[in-house]
């Protein structure tokens, strides 16, 4: 449970919130300035507020009336910061290694499956590529046996090939490792398919707390795209896919049968009928319930249910002829090709980078 009710001053800005969940991942969207960083920061202990409380689980970790505020290495909260922060003079290994005092900790193994990390032992942060040092960061975060995981714009710098790739890994992270995570972006593409709960922050000021599913409609404008992003497993060769119970064909599929795959689609590229048995080339014809139907503009978004969630964007047109609304039988129909897939693979080795 995160049970958040604070307010601090620092100069002309002010931030005031008030939240409550219980999600295992949790999420703060805003524009640059509207106090994402400073709410984590002031959760780690960095920032005091001038008033109200802060509570993580069992654990008071602020409260003004009982002159409660614990030092930040007594919060048990591990923060993985945007610039990484990774000490230039260490190896990787030894960077992971700093945030605990035990030289060979039973987690490290754990750690090092979860996030690919072998490879990087051995090299200084000079040498890593983006996308691995952000690892890097994230596993000396969860090194730290946290109790809560703050992660401050996690995807920023990187590419879109290795944005999805540390997305597939926090993906890993929320199914595997049970850490309960707060997770701060200014796109909130990522809040889709990784956040179970979003404030949406704006100068200071929560304007919205629900499903992120929900919120999409505060945020997306009609130019905005909408991607579906799944965390599967390869079945077969060439590109068969299994996310929860539903399998995905692709056109082709990089990895081994057994391999972790994140696919991601465009909505797009999903197209909606009402029969149940439509004829089709598409060789994904999946049955599902529409969830929600989100109107931004002259574009309905549609999320629906065929196992995982699935994004699919129509007109208001669309929407009419087919009769459609929140509960209605619809077929989703997707081409093989129109499925991206980045694999997991077992090396997590990424080529070089120049961005971070």
């Amino acid at each position: 449970m995160i049970d958040l009710d604070f307010s601090l001053q620092q100069d002309d800005f002010s931030l005031e919130i008030q939240f409550v969940s219980d999600r295992p991942v949790v999420g703060f969207y805003g524009p640059s300035g509207s106090g994402k960083t400073t709410l984590l920061k002031t959760l780690a202990g960095l920032v005091r507020p001038d008033r109200g409380h802060i509570r993580i689980g069992d654990q008071v970790l602020f409260d003004a009336a009982k002159q409660i505020n614990l030092e930040p290495e007594k919060r048990r909260i591990g923060f993985a910061f945007q610039e990484n922060r990774l000490f230039p003079h260490l190896t990787a290994r030894q960077n992971l290694l700093a945030s605990t005092h035990d030289p060979e900790p039973s987690a490290l193994s754990e750690v090092l499956a979860l996030l690919d990390l072998d490879p990087t032992l051995s090299r200084y942060p000079l040498t890593l590529s983006g996308g691995e040092a952000k690892r890097v960061a994230i596993g000396r975060a969860l090194l730290s046996n946290p109790s809560l995981l703050l992660l401050d714009e996690p995807m920023s710098g990187l590419d879109p090939a290795r944005r999805r790739r540390i997305l597939s890994y926090l993906l890993r992270i929320k199914a595997t490792a049970k850490v309960p995570m707060m997770y701060v972006s200014h796109d909130y593409s990522d809040f889709l398919s990784l956040v179970d709960t979003v404030g949406i922050l704006n100068e200071g000021r929560l304007e919205f707390v629900g499903p992120a599913t929900t919120g999409i409609q505060n945020v997306y404008g009609t130019e905005t795209p909408v991607i579906t992003t799944l965390l599967g497993t390869k079945i077969e060769a060439p590109g068969a896919v299994q996310v929860e119970n539903t399998r995905f064909e692709l056109e082709s599929c990089a990895g081994e049968v057994g391999d972790q795959v994140l696919i991601t689609i465009d909505s797009e590229d999903v197209i909606l009928a009402s029969d149940p048995e439509p004829m089709t080339s598409a060789r994904n014809v999946l049955r599902g319930t529409i969830m929600k139907l989100v109107t931004s503009g002259n574009r309905v978004l549609a999320h629906i249910d065929v196992g995982p969630g699935l994004w699919a964007q129509l007109t208001p047109a669309s929407v009419s002829s087919l009769n459609l609304s929140e509960g209605s039988q619809v077929t989703c129909l997707i081409k093989a090709t129109a499925i991206k897939s980045t694999p997991m693979g077992q090396s997590g080795v990424e080529p070089p980078s120049n961005l971070g």
